[in-house]
């Protein structure tokens, strides 16, 4: 391979000795040529350069979707336009040679016009070096100008004498002066776009450019023709314009053809690597292949073997693609209560799981599908007869005959679950057992509190009677009298508290919604209290971000619900602290925040903290007394207006309750009066605060 590219390489470089020799030997014929015939030789030169300009042309043209040079292309269209021109010289060259010097200026304006064009295109078209040109555009846009100066010089004599009797005029001089300068300029730009260009193309650039401008330095030289400097002017233009051929042809043709030709090199010897590789890979395969033959003999006895072990399984084996069934083993069909494997192949998987843990179902069989394992999950299925399988299932991606498919191991849990649901029933009885033993005692502690502090002081009283010290006892006896007050108060709530527990769960309790300003109702009930709050030394406020809120509710209720909030965050608060009451509304939705800044409770006292009878300080000797059905309750009246009900908390920080009230379902009675605190109002907070202890 190596012989042959060198090779190659030789035969183009004689190629190319064989092509300069010819440009060399069409030099010297044309020279002899202007010798014998003058007239032939500018007729022959003209058309050589206009063969070379459509050559140009077409080669930029058809090379441009690959080579992507607009600065050839340019060129190209260019050399095209100036062809026309000369070909127009040939035309009439004759007649201007036989002493026409109408003819004869004629031409010589037209030579002078197309060796600018020429000029200013050599150097215009290095704008396209490193930018894409539109052919289509540069094309019409020449073929206007082209137009125009066919009718400028031919018909209109818009360009000056340029040949007199004395040879060219100083028109034709200044312009040809002005090409020397754009050509030795465009030499400059060549020289900055060096990069752009190979080696080769360079040189036949550079080339070209120096014989343009010594083509142009001849010909302004000529003072007659024929003659000696007007010859070599012709000559150097020759050479000039199949340079720039050749340019273009080392740079859209022969460079890509390298190129392709290396690519096709490095291919094939990459392809002779792989023919190796493949012959050793063939030979090992072909000795694969004998023992494979041997395994697959092997594999045949192995699957006996296996199915065997599988059926003898204690645990259900089933394997499906597409949710289809298409194997199982003996114990799938005994857990399963089917007679034959007739009843369960080919039936879908999710026919035997129960129906709400289908969803789930379907999500680990896509899983499994999708090539990923599931973990072992406890779930309900059904069995031939409708009846409910409690299992343990798991799933693998599994292959079977040559296709993705799923295998499920399960086993059945039954038997553990039911003595799991009677051990799980035993631990609910003992601990309804407890929590009521608990109630129990906790509310014998508050009625017989209350009962001996009452008794207590009757007593008292009766003896300051019978002694007749009740008047220089006045004020023990009126203190024995507030004691006896507040737990009666103590008594009513703990009762009232269970007779409307017992109301809602017999479904008894009805409450009257009116639509009422949810914000005065708030406002006033904290305001009333305020007084209270403060004697303990905390500090509360109150604030809204909506002055109006119309909500369907019973007032008395939302009373009673925020009396047994604030009576907790007094209890819980220690004296400098506050107790904020918030109010924000959420356009369907009122929500009322009460928050202190009291011992808080722990995280794991949250969850049971509105359940039935549970407390967070379970023991007698705590500091505040209470039964645990108070926010029990709390959360029953909120839930009876629609609304729901919250809490955070941080132990040692605080605690704030979140109660959300519907508004946007109003009663059919228009806006209730502004609400007015009942007369009884004082009494309903001292049995709210009664078990709140100086």
């Amino acid at each position: 391979m190596n012989i042959k590219f060198k090779a190659f390489i030789d035969d183009e470089q004689v190629i190319e000795v064989f092509s300069i020799g010819g440009l060399l030997l069409l030099i010297l014929l044309l020279y002899f040529m202007s010798l014998k015939n003058f007239n032939l030789f500018c007729n022959a030169s003209e058309l050589i350069n206009i063969t070379c300009g459509v050559s140009i042309y077409a080669v930029s043209k058809n090379t441009y979707k690959f080579s992507k040079s607009g600065y050839f292309l340019f060129l190209g269209i260019s050399f095209l336009f100036i062809s026309s021109f000369n070909l127009f010289h040939i035309s009439y060259y004759g007649v201007s040679m036989g002493g026409n010097f109408r003819v004869s200026n004629l031409l010589e304006q037209k030579d002078t016009v197309s060796s600018f064009l020429q000029a200013a295109a050599v150097i215009y078209s290095f704008r396209y070096v490193k930018k894409p040109l539109n052919p289509m555009t540069t094309f019409l846009a020449y073929l206007l100008m082209a137009i125009l100066i066919f009718f400028g010089v031919f018909y209109f004599n818009a360009v000056p004498t340029c040949y007199g009797s004395y040879g060219p005029t100083i028109f034709k001089k200044v312009v040809e002066a002005i090409n020397i300068v754009l050509l030795a300029s465009s030499g400059i730009f060549l020289k900055f776009n060096k990069r752009e260009f190979n080696r080769e193309t360079m040189l036949f650039l550079i080339l070209s450019i120096i014989s343009m401008v010594i083509s142009q330095a001849f010909l302004i030289s000529s003072i007659k023709k024929p003659g000696f400097m007007y010859t070599i002017g012709h000559l150097m233009k020759v050479v000039s314009i199949m340079l720039i051929y050749k340019a273009v042809i080392q740079s859209n043709l022969t460079n890509p053809y390298k190129s392709m030709f290396s690519k096709l090199k490095e291919a094939k010897e990459k392809l002779e690597y792989k023919t190796n590789e493949l012959v050793e890979i063939n030979e090992k395969l072909n000795k694969e292949n004998e023992e494979f033959k041997i395994m697959q003999q092997d594999l045949k006895e192995s699957k006996k073997n296996y199915l065997q072990l599988i059926d003898f399984l204690p645990y259900a084996i089933i394997t499906h693609r597409n949710g289809k069934i298409l194997f199982l083993n003996n114990a799938a069909l005994t857990m399963f209560k089917a007679n034959d494997y007739k009843d369960m192949i080919g039936r879908e998987i999710l026919d035997f799981v129960h129906s709400e843990e289908r969803k789930v179902s379907k999500t680990r069989i896509t899983k499994t599908y999708n090539g990923m394992d599931t973990e072992l999950l406890e779930r309900r299925m059904i069995d031939i007869n409708g009846e409910v399988l409690y299992v343990e299932t798991k799933a693998v991606p599994y292959v079977h005959k040559g296709l993705p498919a799923a295998l499920v191991v399960i086993g059945d849990v039954s038997e553990r679950r039911r003595a799991e649901e009677k051990d799980k029933m035993l631990k609910e009885a003992i601990e309804y057992d407890r929590i009521k033993t608990e109630f129990f005692a906790n509310i014998s502690h508050e009625l017989r509190t209350p009962l001996n502090v009452i008794f207590g002081a009757v007593q008292l009283v009766e003896l300051y009677a019978e002694n007749d010290a009740m008047v220089d006892n006045i004020d023990k006896v009126k203190g024995y009298i507030t004691n006896m007050k507040q737990n009666s108060y103590r008594m009513l709530r703990l009762i009232n508290n269970l007779i409307d527990m017992t109301k809602i769960d017999s479904g008894y309790l009805k409450i009257n919604k009116q639509n009422h300003n949810i914000i005065s109702i708030i406002e006033d009930i904290t305001l009333s209290v305020a007084q209270y709050i403060e004697s303990k030394g905390l500090n509360i406020i109150f604030d809204t971000d909506v002055e109006e809120k119309i909500v369907a509710c019973d007032a008395d209720v939302i009373e009673r619900v925020m009396l047994n909030l604030l009576s907790n965050a007094i209890k819980f608060t220690s004296e400098g602290g506050q107790i904020f009451v918030n109010i924000e509304d959420r356009g369907g939705y009122i929500d009322i925040f009460v928050k202190d800044t009291g011992i808080g409770i722990t995280e794991d006292k949250l969850a049971i903290i509105f359940e039935r009878f549970r407390q967070v300080d379970k023991s007698l000797a705590r500091n505040n007394e209470g039964s645990g059905i108070g926010l029990s309750l709390v959360k029953s009246l909120v839930e009876i207006h629609g609304g729901q009900i919250n809490v955070s908390s941080e132990y040692g920080k605080g605690t704030e309750f979140v109660i959300s009230l519907p508004a946007y379902n109003l009663a059919e009675d228009e806006v209730a009066a502004d609400y007015d605190l009942p007369q009884g109002n004082v009494e309903r907070i001292n049995i709210e605060f009664s078990d709140i202890y100086s």
